[in-house]
């Protein structure tokens, strides 16, 4: 019986929010070793679709300088990155082999896994967040989100 009043006392009782059990710091500006750092962001121009001065180029082309742009400037290794992930919209079959194509022709390793996501006009800043989920987990060490 007092097992389960003590159940039921502890239903009634306030439990802690997310916020207040979450590792992450609160404070702006406090360093942990759970953060997820952005090291760089490049992205290509951006023109009237299909009437642009890019309307000739294709998505390959575009995505390959992204990744070597952010390889150059960084001056990671390309092996060291365990994923890209790539916000498409509007791509046949997704994307993925035009995103595999670019990676591989930027100089990415085979071993880079590399998929894409849609999520129409924020397709690029949920594959950030993808990425920064994936660092988070402790899935991978590296990635790019594009």
């Amino acid at each position: 019986m007092s097992s389960r009043l003590a159940q039921i006392s502890s239903h009634l009782t306030v439990q802690p929010t997310a916020a207040e059990t979450s590792s992450i710091p609160t404070k702006i500006g406090v360093k942990s070793p759970e953060d997820i750092v952005i090291i760089d962001a490049v992205r290509t121009p951006m023109t009237r679709g299909r009437k642009g001065g890019f309307k000739d180029t294709v998505p390959e082309d575009l995505l390959a300088a992204v990744l070597i742009a952010i390889k150059e400037r960084t001056k990671i290794d390309p092996a060291l990155i365990d994923d890209i992930c790539v916000g498409t919209v509007l791509q046949a079959a997704g994307g993925a082999t035009v995103s595999r194509m670019a990676a591989l022709y930027a100089g990415y390793p085979e071993k880079t896994s590399i998929y894409t996501t849609n999520r129409q006009c924020s397709s690029g800043l949920q594959a950030v967040v993808s990425i920064a989920t994936h660092i988070q987990a402790g899935l991978i060490d590296i990635g790019i989100g594009a």
